[in-house]
């Protein structure tokens, strides 16, 4: 049986990021994979959702110039075309993973993993044979995956966000289910790229929330933007039935104001995700589970020592970036070290047109626990790097506390938002107040004048 000192399974973001960390600290590490390198995240979600969404944004982009004259008016929006960019960019990573896991002479093993005891594991491989591995430390990092919901009346598959991304071209209707863990981040950023492609898409949250913690006012304003793209989102809407008749496919609704029909040539369930963690033999080696998912503590260590689960599968924020996270807390933790996961200022981001990116608390949120709210407000309209971009449309909103200057949370819509949104975690992640902040002074003219003019203006 061959030795190593940390094996982990799964190599999406958290398990990618554990292993690198763990070569960083110099053990013998084996990744173990039933699919691609990269996982789910780079061939299935993040990724080509990502290509996606930017080929969209740089179409929409030369439209407006062309529009204004800057350019000759040229080809619309090809989705076959775009699809075509996306599969050779997602290929090109997955291969540049396999040289960046050689490089660190990082084992990847092709198969399926399931744990035999606390410190071994078989592996099926992809080839048809298997092996066996012994470590002293594990990290489960399997992720989750797709359950789509069932509809009455619809026989036909409903799409998860994988499907839906493979689709050869876009439909002429979608009806989007909303509901996920995550509120409508997904399901918003999917439907932007078929309505752009001229796809009419209609969404049904069940709820009332369209982004649980994102700013009312800021939401409202990206609601009426992705309306006037083609999008139509319905809060506190459930899908009674949906029926084909002739070539043609319906959608009944209930909603607030009524039942109203809306066409759904495809239905799709973007966010429909579990924590998966079957077949890997957990329950049978004593890590304990709870609710669909596997209970850790804040050093990612799962009731068994010695065994430690990150992202997904723990059914925590289900985000990348904090499973990255918590890929590099439970690989310290592995080897010795005393690390704890931070997830204080975790941002969340849409990547439509205008983008809405937020960390942190919304001032409803900051009242209601008790804080002294002061807020500022920074408009994108009097920023001139967001009007030379012709994107003047937009705002950053500050929350603060009024005794002490912390940061309490930021919101932001407009142009750069997804990227703008990481100083302000940064700031709030090393406790920067309110007036430290303010006191930054950035590049003329840039986007992030307008963090430090809402700083300003909250004081």
């Amino acid at each position: 049986m061959e030795q190593r000192d940390l094996v982990v399974i799964g190599s999406g973001p958290g398990g990618h990021a554990a292993a690198l960390r763990a070569a960083d600290l110099g053990a013998r590490v084996a990744l173990i994979e039933a699919d691609s390198p990269g996982g789910n995240c780079v061939s299935f979600a993040c990724l080509p959702n990502a290509v996606m969404l930017e080929t969209v944004r740089a179409g929409l982009e030369l439209q407006d110039l062309s529009l204004s004259g800057v350019m000759a008016a040229g080809d619309g929006l090809s989705f076959s075309r775009a699809v075509a960019r996306r599969n050779r960019l997602v290929a090109g990573l997955i291969e540049g993973i396999r040289n960046q896991l050689r490089a660190l002479n990082i084992e990847l093993i092709h198969g399926l993993a399931h744990l035999t005891s606390p410190q071994t594991v078989t592996v099926s491989l992809s080839d048809g044979g298997s092996t066996e591995l012994s470590a002293a430390a594990f990290v489960i990092a399997t992720g989750a995956r797709p359950e789509p919901p069932s509809l009455p009346g619809y026989s036909e598959e409903i799409l998860t966000m994988d499907q839906a991304l493979r689709l050869p071209e876009a439909p002429a209707s979608a009806l989007a289910l909303g509901g996920g863990p995550v509120g409508l981040g997904f399901v918003l950023e999917q439907a932007f790229v078929l309505a752009s492609f001229g796809t009419r898409v209609t969404v049904a949250e069940p709820g009332g929330e369209v982004l649980p913690g994102a700013d009312e006012e800021l939401v409202s304003y990206l609601m009426q933007a992705l309306e006037a793209a083609g999008v139509r989102v319905l809060t506190n809407t459930r899908v009674r039935e949906v029926a084909a008749e002739g070539d043609s496919r319906d959608a009944l609704l209930t909603a607030p104001e009524g039942d109203l029909r809306v066409p759904a040539g495809i239905v799709m369930a973007p966010d429909c995700r579990r924590p998966h963690f079957e077949g890997l033999g957990l329950e049978e080696i004593g890590v304990a589970t709870a609710a669909g998912r596997v209970r850790v503590d804040d050093r990612c260590a799962t009731t068994v020592p010695g065994i430690f689960a990150v992202g997904d599968v723990t059914g925590e924020l289900m985000l990348s970036h904090a499973a990255a996270h918590q890929g590099r807390v439970a690989v310290e933790n592995a080897l010795g070290l005393d690390a704890r996961v931070r997830l204080r200022a975790v941002p969340r981001t849409l990547h439509t047109q205008p983008e809405l990116a937020y960390v942190g608390l919304n001032e409803q949120q900051a009242r209601e626990r008790g804080h002294e709210v002061r807020v500022g407000l920074a408009d994108l309209g009097g920023n001139l790097a967001a009007v030379a971009r012709g994107r003047g449309e937009g705002v950053v909103k500050l929350v603060a506390d009024g005794r002490h200057g912390e940061i309490l949370g930021v919101h932001a819509l407009g142009p750069g938002a997804c990227e703008l949104i990481g100083q302000a975690a940064l700031a709030m992640e090393l406790e920067a107040t309110v007036h430290d902040l303010a006191a930054v002074t950035h590049w003329h003219p840039s986007l992030s004048e307008a963090l430090v003019e809402a700083a300003r203006r909250a004081i």
